[in-house]
């Protein structure tokens, strides 16, 4: 295959993008476009290659999978086995657990649908997971797993190629467009709303075999196209940020860049010349290496406590990730795509060995929560309850959700809300109130208003959550409306935004006027910013006494909560929690952590709270 130098200086553009861009450069904001300008950059050379090799008639499905498996597995796998020490020395019991998840979905390349149940990509969670980039090698090995077959049996077949090729593209186009605006993770991380990408790169190197003369022969095309690409390219990495709806129809600008550079920048002096620079060639050949160590560099940098933080300290981290990326590629990725140093049978061997050993590795990490035995009885005791927080507040709310009532005698509760709800919905089990009720819960988002009016609030919504809540449950959906009617109680819980507060006395009205029965709305709740690594700092013997300030927009919110909403409606559950507005314990008596994220409760807060419901609910007090 003819080697284009372009090519590896539009790699080295895609690589210093997603670095700087996770080493907090504003001027980078958008720098995440680079694993688009990959998934482009992928499509087009495996196809050439496989192309190519058609003609010459030296394809082999097998052939494929090796050079797959020299060009990926070894710096992968050296990535994860110099992350492994360093996990087992900085991370906590809950972040290995996380982290041995992801040695288990690596070998497998399922990372992107372990990284998707987790949930978000730009976040400072995630910006501690060390092996969080590796969801992209994920979405193209998945990608390889059809696409080689699928183009080798449709090769002569021009129509049926080219007829499959439009109507995937444009709907994987079209469902990442509409999945973007009902849930972005989804969109971003799972291969059917990315692969028009990877297709896009299938059509640039189909449209370069077709050499076309107009363009062929128009040097001034060819140079305006070029670099029109590299401006897309260039503005989305620049003016694009969190807040972009992204992939969506946004990820079209870098993805035609990239498509326009690799068309049009052969034949273009200017395009040619400045991604043919000694620099930008060097980075694009050692970029997946580079790519591949800088997010666990950054995260096990962030888990080391080190207090020296800022730009320079993180270009500093980005220069050694390149450098430890040239180390990698120089005496791994060089010496394991060499056939005459290892044989297919002995790369085939080794590849299947690592996996094994690292699935089983994962899976002992998981299994055993993350060695909690590391630490001393009582941090150990403390640390083991942050594993699966998220799955416990979760899962009873979402089982219970949109449930139809039966028709047994116990009064019917309807809980609506958000992640607040299911802290009361576990407070409710966790004391066995459950027994007085038969519970059914509804869902629906603090951004999307807790609210049932008359009027149209979606001007409040925030413009890119309305497509999302426009899609979800509200009080206008005939199941909602159904289980309304049938409850005997609401209780309302929401992480409250002050736009919906405002909003919210009417909207309670609405309620019993309606529907005319007891209502109770729960206040938000804060214990304060609560961090495992804060806490464990906190000396044993003071933990059940310790107490913190919570936020103090909570501690408004539910002031003006109190003097807006009727007597009896209201209940503030901050003030149960909390001995004063300046004074929360975050531990029980036993000394067991209460919140794990200083807004929702682990199992010993839902005990609390399920105490306050029995002392401050009124319904419950009769039974």
């Amino acid at each position: 295959m003819k080697y284009r130098a372009e090519i590896d200086g539009l790699r080295a553009i895609a690589v210093i993008s997603v670095i700087l861009f996770h080493a907090g450069f504003e001027i980078f904001s958008g720098g995440f476009v680079g694993v688009d300008v990959f998934f482009v950059l992928s499509g087009y050379l495996i196809t050439r290659l496989i192309a190519e090799e058609i003609d010459l008639g030296e394809f082999s499905i097998i052939g494929f999978y090796e050079r797959r498996a020299r060009r990926i597995l070894p710096a992968l796998f050296l990535v994860m086995v110099c992350s492994i020490p360093l996990a087992w020395i900085l991370l906590l019991p809950s972040d290995f657990v996380d982290f041995s998840q992801s040695l288990v979905a690596n070998p497998l390349f399922v990372a992107n649908f372990l990284f998707w149940m987790e949930r978000g990509y730009f976040g400072a969670a995630t910006e501690l997971k060390p092996l969080i980039h590796t969801w992209s090698l994920s979405v193209e090995e998945q990608f390889y797993v059809f696409f080689p077959i699928m183009f080798t049996f449709l090769w002569k077949k021009t129509f049926l190629l080219y007829a499959l090729l439009t109507f995937v593209i444009f709907g994987s186009l079209a469902a990442s467009y509409a999945v973007t605006n009902l849930h972005f993770d989804t969109a971003f991380y799972l291969l059917p709303t990315r692969v028009w990408e990877l297709l896009l790169g299938t059509c640039a190197a189909l449209f370069i075999r077709k050499n076309i003369k107009t363009i062929t022969d128009s040097k001034s095309i060819n140079d305006v196209l070029s670099f029109l690409g590299l401006v897309l390219i260039i503005v989305a990495v620049v003016f694009f940020n969190k807040s972009t709806p992204f992939p969506g129809l946004y990820a079209l600008i870098p993805a035609m860049g990239t498509w326009l550079v690799i068309v049009f920048s052969e034949r273009s002096h200017y395009a040619k010349n400045i991604l043919g620079t000694p620099l930008l060639v060097f980075l694009g050949l050692i970029s997946y290496s580079a790519y591949l160590w800088h997010q666990p560099i950054f995260a096990f940098y962030k888990h080391s406590g080190i207090s020296l933080s800022g730009s320079m300290v993180y270009l500093c981290l980005s220069v050694f990730s390149v450098f430890i990326g040239f180390l990698s590629w120089k005496y791994i990725e060089q010496p394991f795509r060499n056939r005459s140093y290892l044989t297919r049978n002995t790369i085939f061997k080794l590849s299947i060995s690592c996996s094994v050993i690292f699935i089983a590795l994962g899976s002992l990490g998981y299994l055993m929560n993350g060695f909690p035995n590391r630490y001393v009885a009582e941090d150990r005791r403390l640390l083991t309850q942050f594993i699966d927080v998220t799955d416990y507040t979760q899962r009873r709310f979402d089982d219970l959700e949109l449930r139809k009532y039966s028709e047994n005698e116990k009064p019917k509760l309807l809980v609506i809300g958000d992640s607040f709800a299911k802290d009361l919905v576990n407070g409710i089990y966790e004391n066995n109130l459950d027994d007085l009720y038969e519970v059914s819960t509804i869902q629906i988002n603090s951004e999307c208003g807790n609210l049932f009016l008359d009027s149209d609030f979606t001007e409040n919504i925030p413009e890119k959550n309305r497509s999302r809540c426009a899609f979800l449950d509200s009080y206008d959906s005939k199941p909602v409306r159904e289980l309304l009617k049938n409850s005997d109680e609401i209780w309302l819980a929401s992480s409250w935004k002050p736009w919906v507060v405002e909003l919210l006395p009417e909207s309670v009205k609405n309620l019993i006027d309606t529907f005319e029965k007891p209502l109770y709305v729960f206040g938000p709740k804060s214990f304060g910013d609560i961090s495992q690594k804060s806490i464990l700092e906190i000396p044993f013997t003071e933990r059940g006494s310790f107490t913190q300030a919570p936020s103090a927009e909570v501690v408004e919110l539910n002031k003006i909560m109190t003097s807006a909403l009727p007597d009896g409606v209201f209940i503030n559950v901050q003030e149960g929690f909390c001995e004063s507005e300046l004074s929360c314990r975050i531990f029980n008596d036993a000394g067991e952590i209460i919140s794990y994220d200083g807004a929702h409760l682990t199992k010993a807060g839902a005990k609390i709270y399920g105490r306050l419901i029995a002392n401050y609910v009124p319904s419950v007090n009769k039974r």
